[in-house]
């Protein structure tokens, strides 16, 4: 009999299989069964939906990936310069009592501000430290420019994440995450379509084994895989 797809499946997985399931249908002629047709229709909806759900989430997920980048170099070169503040060199020490001036405008407390404001300031932070009258000083601090070419480099990333959030969000006015898709998606493959085909291979065995065979070799692939990944895991 043909398996249900497993719901422990990953939510790219269930993406994966609602888009080879279409594929497979769309060999074959459905206008005469209604049923199967708006099936097909459903199950062609629901795809689409979880495949652009889980580009906004993973657009989301890199956004916040660079985010957290842009912190861990914003504090090194908060903490790099602190440090050379206690230097016994004096030539380097005056050297990061210039740069700290340019820091204390702005404090460590940039990286707890929402996305928006963190993203202004370090603008304004990187501009003011890349100024003709601070990078002779910059230039002193062994490490310093370094860090500074790392923040403006996680900046720029941020920047290009935070635009490809938005045009994802803006382009779904849903905002079903992709977990709530896949269960729909889901639904739709085991509660509607194997059950319907696994009633019509009985009754025409002729016009439905293919599809069935194909929908059922499709699931099972799916399902082996994901059984061997919780087998490995335990």
């Amino acid at each position: 009999m043909m398996e249900k797809l497993r719901s422990s499946s990953r939510t790219t997985e269930v993406d994966s299989v609602g888009r080879q399931i279409l594929d497979a249908m769309k060999k074959g002629d459905w206008s005469a069964d209604t049923h199967l047709s708006s099936l097909q229709v459903e199950i062609s909806q629901r795809s689409l939906a979880l495949n652009t759900a889980i580009k906004r989430d993973k657009s989301e997920s890199e956004l916040e990936e660079n985010d957290s980048q842009r912190d861990a170099d914003t504090r090194d070169v908060f903490y790099l310069n602190m440090g050379f503040l206690h230097h016994p060199d004096e030539t380097i020490k005056q050297a990061a009592v210039a740069v700290q001036t340019v820091l204390d405008k702005y404090t460590l407390d940039i990286v707890r501000q929402s996305n928006a404001v963190q993203s202004s300031l370090t603008e304004s932070l990187l501009n003011d430290l890349m100024a003709t009258d601070i990078q002779p000083f910059v230039g002193t601090l062994p490490g310093l420019s370094v860090l500074i070419s790392r923040l403006d480099a996680s900046q720029d990333g941020v920047k290009a994440s935070n635009l490809t959030y938005l045009a994802s969000k803006a382009n779904d006015e849903n905002q079903a995450t992709a977990s709530e898709v896949k269960k729909e998606l889901l639904n739709s493959i085991n509660d509607k379509l194997v059950v319907y085909l696994r009633a019509m291979v009985q009754v025409d065995e002729a016009k439905y084994s293919d599809l069935h065979n194909t929908v059922a070799q499709i699931i099972e692939t799916n399902n082996m895989n994901v059984k061997k990944r919780y087998n490995k895991a335990e």
